[in-house]
């Protein structure tokens, strides 16, 4: 029997500069290092491999050297989306080698197993919380019109929508509801996944699937009205894809 495709999210890796460095009780460098070792132990391995953000945490460019090399390690390809604590600069010239880079939005699409992926870069860089510009929208628009038939996945770092997690929803996205309003209106549209909370949610909005993950650093606790950071457990999402149909899981190490 052929085995049912999937792939990987790894989100808030936090990586800094000195790897000895512990925040929160834990080592975001050797929990990572943990992670991408059980996932290259997987059989058959994943068909791609994406970070959903924050995949540092100090402004320093060594941070993505770090990340570049514990990700080469990965069987599969590899992907990656911005979150508040990434710099675009940075980013673009360590991880994918651009000599002049600028510090333009960082979106993308990419076809795998049969799905469509849409990558989103919700970064205001300076600021917790995220949007996305009118050009990306527009993007987006434009290319879930031009892919009707495809099944399609969403992936960004802020979650559009409220949470339920007060402390988590004060700050709000600044246009998540015009990011609802496109996504609704194209029902190929399977599910979004996205980073940012330090933990599993699932979210539904007009017809629209939201998902997160735990963080691979450390996670957030499930208090409603005033910030939780606790070393917890670190974790990855597992995602199959069915013919129509997608299941997820949370993988904890």
């Amino acid at each position: 029997m052929q085995a049912t495709p999937y792939f990987i999210q790894v989100s808030d890796t936090h990586l800094v500069a000195d790897t000895s460095l512990e925040s929160y009780g834990v080592n975001p460098y050797k929990n990572l290092e943990r992670i991408i070792a059980h996932i290259s132990h997987l059989g058959p391995p994943p068909a791609f491999v994406i970070f959903t953000g924050d995949l540092i945490s100090d402004d320093d460019p060594q941070s993505y050297r770090h990340l570049k090399l514990l990700t080469d390690r990965l069987p599969s390809p590899v992907y990656f989306t911005m979150g508040n604590h990434d710099l675009r600069r940075a980013f673009r010239h360590v991880v994918l080698g651009e000599e002049s880079p600028g510090s333009e939005p960082y979106y993308y699409a990419f076809d795998a197993v049969g799905h469509r992926f849409v990558v989103l870069d919700s970064l205001v860089e300076g600021e917790v919380a995220g949007t996305l510009d009118t050009a990306q929208l527009t993007w987006l628009d434009d290319m879930l019109t031009d892919g009707s038939q495809q099944p399609t996945v969403v992936f960004m770092h802020h979650p559009p929508v409220a949470t339920g997690v007060d402390w988590l929803d004060a700050y709000a996205f600044g246009n998540g509801d015009d990011l609802v309003d496109i996504l609704a209106q194209h029902r190929q549209v399977q599910r979004v996944f996205f980073g940012h909370v330090h933990m599993p949610i699932q979210i539904t909005e007009r017809g629209v699937q939201f998902t997160s993950v735990p963080s691979s650093a450390y996670q957030f606790g499930d208090t409603v009205t005033a910030p939780k950071v606790c070393p917890g457990s670190p974790g990855y999402g597992i995602v199959h894809l069915f013919e129509g149909q997608l299941s997820s899981r949370v993988i904890y190490l």
